[in-house]
């Protein structure tokens, strides 16, 4: 049974010693277990001014943030996942402002829209004239699985100077019927095909995570 449990934001400073092996456990983890030295965020505004690795997630929450990356050479991975199956409704808002150069981020977000759910997803980069080589990713993906479910999603870039390399991308699909159509040709019934697509759908944070901070 594929689960997702809830929760409020939260952040994390990584350690710079942490092995492949550890970095693995961790991202098989923590969409199902509580991260270890995990700080929820009491405030919708949140300012790193010191160097370092940092995770920001949340899971099935409504989340509002402005991030401002104030120090140079800061690693930001912010993941976050939803999964409607009623008639829930989630938002997520992302202001990130680079002050500095030499930082790096990746904004994963993925949901997975079941009965008549609601999604509504926006994110803004912002780069100052001082962030130079930065690198800034945004990745939408969202899963429908009922012709009532919505979602809008609103991608933006504010860049005030040319030499980082910022991307965005936001992609909307149903369910895939070649893919589905596939594992029910396997024997599996449509409810495991159902899981097993939703399960690839999440493990992608898993990637991302592993892929993040596993490259140094």
């Amino acid at each position: 049974m594929v689960r997702l449990r809830n929760q409020t934001p939260i952040l994390v400073k990584l350690s710079s010693s942490l092995t492949r092996d550890q970095l693995n456990q961790l991202a098989s983890t923590f969409l199902t277990s509580p991260f270890p030295s995990a700080l929820p965020l009491s405030s919708s505004q949140l300012t790193l001014n010191k160097p370092g690795r940092y995770l920001i997630y949340v899971l099935n929450s409504s989340c509002e943030l402005k991030l401002d990356i104030k120090t140079p050479q800061t690693k930001v991975l912010i993941l976050a996942a939803y999964w409607g199956k009623k008639t829930e409704k989630y938002s997520f808002h992302l202001e990130e402002i680079f002050h500095y150069p030499s930082c790096r981020s990746l904004v994963r977000v993925v949901s997975i829209l079941e009965g008549a759910t609601k999604f509504f997803y926006q994110t803004t980069i912002q780069a100052k004239s001082k962030a130079k080589n930065i690198s800034a990713q945004q990745e939408n993906y969202n899963l429908i699985l009922s012709p009532q479910a919505e979602v809008e999603s609103q991608p933006f870039l504010e860049i005030n100077n040319g030499q980082l390399k910022c991307s965005h991308s936001s992609v909307t699909t149903p369910t895939e019927e070649n893919k589905l159509n596939y594992l029910l040709s396997r024997s599996l019934t449509s409810t495991k095909a159902k899981e097993l697509l939703i399960r690839e759908t999440l493990q992608t944070l898993e990637s991302r995570f592993r892929d993040f901070f596993g490259d140094e």
